[in-house]
């Protein structure tokens, strides 16, 4: 009777890579503080992905002709 109630929803794309690799990074260091060694691991990926676009930016603004 609960599954009328149930939302359907998608995972974000990358999302199982990116569990995968969360999980296995937090089994290897073993950290006493997993919030915080979780909060600055996807941190550092926002950072890199951050970082990815704007390259990708400046590439597309210097290829491009004045």
């Amino acid at each position: 009777m609960s599954g009328n109630y149930v939302k359907a929803f998608t995972m974000p794309e990358g999302f199982p890579e990116i569990l995968r690799e969360f999980s296995k990074e937090l089994l290897r260091e073993k950290p006493d503080d997993v919030y915080k060694y979780a909060y600055e691991l996807f941190m550092n990926k926002v950072e890199e992905e951050l970082i990815k676009k704007e390259t990708l930016l400046e590439e597309k603004a210097t290829a491009e002709p004045a």
